[in-house]
């Protein structure tokens, strides 16, 4: 995985419909945050948490997220191409009680 450096390239959601081998059709939502790892200069500099939520905040204002969407993470850089690699579970005060 790669250093704090990362940046927000996209934010996507996808409803997912599929039908398994038993005949069962199931139905969910997911985001997905794509990372890409800068090089060079740019490698030196943390993405902050105000930067990221102001991004979150960004897409929401065109593509309201699904609070109950399975969120992924897409990560990639210039020696490995983009591509899905971690599923991530958060909790939302309401459910962890927090």
């Amino acid at each position: 995985m790669g250093n704090a450096s990362y940046h927000i390239t996209e934010i996507k959601q996808a409803p997912i419909t599929a039908v398994d081998c038993g005949g069962v059709m199931n139905k969910w939502t997911e985001v997905i945050v794509q990372l890409w790892e800068p090089e060079g200069k740019l490698q030196e500099r943390a993405m902050k948490v105000g930067k990221a939520l102001s991004i979150v905040g960004l897409v929401e204002k065109s593509l309201p997220l699904d609070p109950d969407a399975v969120v992924k993470i897409e990560f990639g850089n210039s020696q490995f191409d983009t591509r899905q690699c971690f599923r991530v579970i958060l909790l939302s005060k309401a459910k962890s009680g927090c």
